[in-house]
């Protein structure tokens, strides 16, 4: 089935930290479990499937917030693991 990816090429940033490694494990885990960016209705009038990327937070702004995707952000990490686990994901 046809489908479109609105938000591509998309980079994400991370800490280079044991937490942020931790997190980074988690979602190659769930980009393998097919979790990550599934293709979901989209929003968009006359087109049916899009890729999304809101099922887990990415922070995909350097430096800033204004869209409130901004890295560093001191409450993601914990955040967005209690989310990957919430979803049965985990390290080991």
């Amino acid at each position: 089935m046809k489908f479109t990816a609105p938000d591509f090429p998309l980079q994400c940033y991370l800490p280079n930290t044991k937490k942020g490694r931790e997190v980074l494990i988690l979602l190659i885990k769930a980009w393998e479990s097919r979790l990550l960016f599934p293709v979901l209705p989209a929003r968009v009038p006359g087109v049916l499937d899009a890729v999304s990327i809101s099922r887990f937070p990415l922070k995909t702004e350097f430096g800033s917030n204004v869209t409130g995707k901004g890295f560093p952000d001191s409450r993601y990490l914990d955040s967005v693991l209690r989310q990957l686990q919430d979803w049965g994901l985990s390290v080991n």
